[in-house]
């Protein structure tokens, strides 16, 4: 079950790895394992462990690319790839209030 889990979020990281070769920051999974005692022997030495796991992983967050917008008093005026949102691009622009 715990290997079962660890490969399917590398294989996620991976793919993160894959869709985003420019961001630097690491992927990662962590593995904590836990031992706990339960019982003990007659002779008050270790009888029963339980163990236990936990997996997490940590994939950088998804920032979407940013856009420019020109504000009017009726809302936003978005320009395609525009490096001035007030440059019409074969009158694509779209209005949102």
């Amino acid at each position: 079950m715990v290997v079962k889990q660890f490969n399917e979020l590398l294989t996620k990281a991976v793919h993160d790895l894959h869709e985003r070769p420019s961001l630097k920051k690491a992927r990662k999974i962590t593995l904590v394992v836990e031992l706990t005692p339960r019982e003990t022997e007659e002779l008050g030495g270790l009888g029963d462990v339980e163990i236990g796991f936990d997996l997490k992983s940590t994939v950088p967050a998804y920032r979407p690319d940013t856009y420019r917008a020109r504000s009017s008093k009726r809302g936003l005026v978005f320009g395609a790839d525009a490096d001035d949102p007030r440059q019409a691009i074969f009158d694509t622009e779209r209005k949102v209030s």
